[in-house]
């Protein structure tokens, strides 16, 4: 009896073999584009991420492959040859769609479009299970070699960076050793309060023409603020603008470097500084959202968006899961993966908690470092004008921007207000507005000056404001701060 069973599984295993390993080259083509788009992106996506997508990809992949199996009779190569044909189509049915769509060559519908593709597919993958058996051999085999050299060359470049970002996770910042004489409690409180993609008021008045505009900007003058109009960052990146500023000096470097920005900004000179004048530094962190491999800013208190805060909806896919299933067939779904509140929750909350916080800070001692960056008015585009909230279909869409721009201002009054109905007259805070960038629209006629033109307001209580310029470097904000308040002479740039 067990002879015999021995016998049936030695004779099944080489049918099995014969009927699985045709289906390696499926999965080195299906899941290519995958393993790309991580490389990429692997300096601002965490693995796990990766690891998701892969799965659903992996699964749709062996479904795809049973299918042509089944329907070529239990011939494998015809099988891995046809579903590689029709993983083709799939993975590019989002990104010829958004093409039409921007080409404006014809009206591009789901449902007219997407069953003509998936008939051309279907066509296609037939035609390839009917190749002569020598030919169907050969297209596997260069299937299979072509798409194996393609993961291996995107392993290069993930592996190190896996190792380098899991490095910088577990480093440990020490505090900074104290090189400047120990602040008084007549030093100021400070806040600096970053908005991203806020753009300035130069822009605004050029190319946006938002007439709550003006208003804002009275607002800000009336509560004592002076406004910097023409103030640029000298590119739209993010993580170099911050590290930039946050270490008062223009960095030379581009986005492909963001591990280096990673560090200069979680260990920043200027905490490090204010920490040295005995400043209790205090951190509201929302850049983590679309950057969450950057490792935790070293402050005393540090609050973050809770990316597991979103029990009310859910959310199928992260950001980058989004970027890979929007080229993709799935992308006709993408209101259902792309839900009415996705991103709303954590957002929302990290925004409200952090108006509410900012201005009660009293169990803090001081003097005391408020640095919050919230990602707003960037997209998406979760509220109008008016507060109410956008349908998701259009959290990407340029023209809701303007709403959400109306929308942060009011977030930065509340804010505005708070810090100052709780401020000690007799040594009122110092407040600086930025935001990083300009809205990054590109389309003519608008220009690169006016996507780096900046958001740029301070409150300085006792400084000549009429030293400053209107297109101040933005690099110069603590060098100033830091000469005027505690004699330093730090360089201008």
């Amino acid at each position: 009896m067990t002879a015999t069973k021995t016998g049936r599984l030695a004779a099944f295993l080489p049918r099995l073999f014969r009927l699985v390993y045709p289906l390696v080259s499926v999965l080195l083509f299906g899941l290519y584009p995958v393993l790309y788009f991580y490389q990429r992106n692997v300096q601002l996506v965490l693995f796990s991420s990766l690891a998701r997508v892969l799965l659903i990809y992996l699964l749709l992949i062996i479904v795809v492959y049973l299918v042509c199996l089944l329907l070529n009779r239990g011939n494998s190569i015809r099988a891995a040859n046809a579903a590689a044909v029709f993983m083709l189509f799939f993975n590019t049915y989002g990104i010829l769609f958004r093409f039409i769509l921007e080409k404006d060559l014809l009206t591009a519908r789901h449902y007219t479009l997407l069953p003509l593709w998936i008939f051309i597919a279907v066509y296609l993958a037939w035609l390839t299970s009917r190749l002569r058996p020598a030919l169907a051999l050969n297209l596997w085999r260069a299937v299979a070699l072509i798409f194996a050299a393609l993961a291996v060359v995107s392993l290069v470049g993930i592996v190190p960076t896996e190792i380098n970002k899991a490095q910088l996770q577990r480093k440990q910042y020490a505090d900074a050793a104290v090189t400047a004489p120990v602040g008084g409690t007549q030093d100021p409180d400070i806040y600096y309060l970053l908005f991203d993609e806020f753009t300035g008021f130069k822009a605004v008045r050029e190319y946006w023409k938002i007439p709550e505009a003006d208003a804002f900007k009275t607002f800000l003058e009336e509560k004592g603020f002076y406004i910097i109009e023409d103030s640029h960052g000298f590119n739209t990146v993010t993580l170099h603008q911050m590290a930039s500023r946050l270490n008062h000096t223009e960095l030379v470097g581009d986005d492909k470097e963001e591990t280096q920005y990673y560090e200069l900004i979680a260990d920043n000179q200027v905490m490090s500084y204010l920490k040295s004048r005995g400043y209790t530094t205090v951190v509201f962190d929302e850049v983590s959202w679309p950057y969450p491999a950057m490792p935790a800013i070293n402050a005393d208190y540090l609050y973050e968006l809770d990316l597991n805060d979103n029990s009310d909806f859910g959310m199928i896919f992260d950001d980058f899961g989004v970027l890979i299933i929007d080229n993709t067939m799935l992308f006709s779904l993408s209101q259902y993966y792309q839900l009415e509140g996705f991103g709303y929750r954590p957002h929302r909350n990290m925004i409200l908690s952090t108006v509410e916080r900012v201005g009660n800070m009293d169990d803090i001692p001081s003097p005391k470092f408020i640095y919050s960056h919230l990602m707003i008015p960037h997209r998406p585009y979760l509220f109008d004008a008016e507060g109410n909230p956008v349908d998701s279909e259009y959290y990407r869409n340029w023209e809701y921007y303007p709403g959400y721009w109306v929308y942060s201002t009011g977030i930065i009054r509340q804010m505005v207000e708070n810090i100052l109905a709780d401020a000690d007259p007799a040594n009122p805070p110092v407040i600086i507005l930025q935001s990083d960038h300009g809205a990054r629209l590109h389309r003519d006629p608008y220009t690169e000056e006016q996507r780096t033109n900046i958001l740029f307001a301070v409150y300085l209580p006792g400084y000549d404001t009429t030293s400053l310029l209107q297109n101040e470097n933005p690099v110069n904000t603590f060098p100033l701060i830091f000469n005027h308040y505690f004699g330093e002479d730090f360089l201008l740039r």
